[in-house]
């Protein structure tokens, strides 16, 4: 991952107003995948308290860079290494969400009812979306809309 260096001023201010120093990214992973059918699994969720959003609302709400779509809702959240086209990705984990997905990205208006319904989706977890990282090298790593996803491992059942 790659950041663009804004100049010492920048750099002294932010550093200033957060009190921290040094550069560092909130995910935990290079890629964001989210599942359509597990989107619209939740907007039934969402529906029953009420609200109503799109799909293509809800994604861009999530903000994912992959969405892929023909496999059963959170069916996702079982996969521990995939392959799309010729890349491999190792699954590192589960995206926490915060309240920005309540935040409308027309209006700006906040809906806090979505985390209230994520919780009913997943047993009081905020989650939603699963972390990738790329196991192919950089300059091989290219995947277009359309390819195919195929498992490679499912995770461990845990006893």
């Amino acid at each position: 991952m790659t950041a663009v260096d804004s100049g010492a001023k920048a750099s002294e201010w932010l550093n200033a107003v957060l009190d921290s120093s040094g550069l560092s990214f909130a995910s935990r992973a290079q890629y964001l995948l989210v599942n359509s059918s597990t989107i619209r699994h939740f907007m039934s969720v969402l529906a029953l308290d009420g609200v109503w959003c799109s799909e293509s609302e809800l994604t861009v709400r999530f903000r994912p860079n992959l969405v892929i779509s023909g496999v059963p809702p959170f069916q996702e959240e079982t996969w521990q290494r995939i392959k799309i086209d010729h890349v491999f990705f190792r699954c590192v984990g589960t995206c926490s969400r915060c309240r920005v997905i309540c935040v409308d990205p027309e209006t700006g208006n906040m809906d806090n009812r979505l985390l209230t319904a994520l919780r009913k989706v997943h047993d009081y977890k905020l989650t939603f979306g699963i972390y990738l990282a790329a196991e192919t090298s950089i300059d091989q790593l290219k995947i277009s809309v359309g390819d195919a996803v195929e498992v490679i491992d499912y995770k461990q059942l845990r006893h």
